[in-house]
């Protein structure tokens, strides 16, 4: 049997019914999934089954933290946490301020709370956490449009020197 490009069928529709559930923030920095109890129980999947699928969230363009929120059992109610980042920002400041030890571009914690709450005070709490970035100005935006387009008529032109009449 192959190796590579191999995976149990309940891992993939573990990943289809997490990014069915994807959110991503009005600013596109964050993006959350969620996998709830039913989820898991319906389809079979094991906890390796949820490895790896915070990455697929973090792969978006523009989301620099995604989240994936994992319901915990009818014995234990609590929700399981796993957030990744890219680049500069770090999440260990926030997962520290939610009770729990996170490297810069990785934390695991739970919230002994519901998967609702545990969404409210996660996205809450990581939005609040990111730099805010004010939007480009509409002259700004408009130089640099302006740029672009002298660059491409150079290119062309360019281009066109090249080009000799058929014989």
């Amino acid at each position: 049997e192959h190796i590579y490009e191999s995976q149990d069928e309940a891992r993939l529709r573990l990943l289809g019914k997490a990014l069915s559930s994807l959110w991503v923030s009005p600013c596109g920095r964050l993006g959350v999934v969620e996998i709830t109890r039913d989820d898991v129980d319906a389809i079979g999947a094991r906890d390796e089954h949820v490895q790896g699928i915070v990455n697929h969230v973090r792969g978006i363009k523009g989301v620099e933290i995604a989240v994936l929120l994992r319901e915990g059992d009818v014995d234990a109610p609590a929700t399981k946490v796993i957030v990744r980042s890219r680049g500069n920002v770090s999440v260990a400041p926030v997962a520290q301020q939610l009770g729990a030890i996170g490297h810069k571009n990785a934390a695991s914690f739970r919230l002994d709370k519901s998967l609702d709450d545990a969404r409210a005070i996660v996205v809450d709490t990581f939005l609040a956490s990111l730099p805010r970035v004010e939007p480009a100005s509409a002259k700004a935006m408009a130089k640099a449009k302006a740029n672009a387009n002298a660059s491409a008529k150079t290119e062309r032109a360019k281009s066109k020197r090249h080009l000799r009449p058929a014989e």
